[in-house]
């Protein structure tokens, strides 16, 4: 009788630790990819910190203003590929904001879609929700065509809106992959 108990409570105590051991075994690899990313930032950052403080003395030492950090990075080109693709959604944005003040047309809303990446080329778009009268709008419209950056609508949608019409319009610009 106390040989089947050594037996059972054996046989328990193996499948206890096989459970242990593929439970852990992936937590453990977690850590050890999570140490890696870890090192790989704060390598990086001792580097932009260095670089940040030899060009803040360079900067004390010729008696102009000193940098932030985001100026610093921007000028180093330390800005993503993300970030340079919201900054052309922004001024994009503020184009056709300043456009549409100038064509007496009200903004509803706004919104920015993903970056599409061709093999040549990159498209980034915005949409946007105003209104007003259709003379303002067609004005808006040359505006845009008009403009020293090439905008190309890829989407439009006008319906009533009260006593105006309402209108949708997906902008997309572009830009060569570099």
């Amino acid at each position: 009788m106390i040989k089947n108990d050594f037996q059972k409570y054996g046989i328990l105590l193996i499948v206890v630790l096989l459970i242990a051991k593929f439970v852990i075994q992936p937590l453990n690899n977690n850590i050890k990819e999570s140490r890696e990313v870890i090192k790989e930032l704060e390598s990086t950052y001792k580097t932009k910190y260095r670089t940040y403080n030899t060009l803040l003395q360079k900067t004390a030492q010729s008696k102009e203003k000193p940098l932030t950090v985001d100026q610093l990075f921007q000028k180093l080109g330390f800005v993503s590929k993300k970030e340079k693709d919201i900054i052309l959604q922004v001024e994009t944005l503020n184009y056709l904001k300043d456009s549409l003040s100038k064509e007496k047309l009200e903004i509803l809303n706004f919104e920015f879609y993903p970056t599409v990446s061709k093999e040549d080329y990159e498209i980034i778009s915005v949409g946007i929700r105003f209104k007003g009268n259709p003379i303002y709008f067609k004005n808006f419209l040359r505006r845009i065509y008009e403009s020293k950056i090439f905008y190309k609508v890829t989407k439009m949608d006008v319906y009533q809106l009260g006593d105006d019409k309402g209108y949708y319009l997906k902008i997309s610009c572009y830009r060569p992959r570099i």
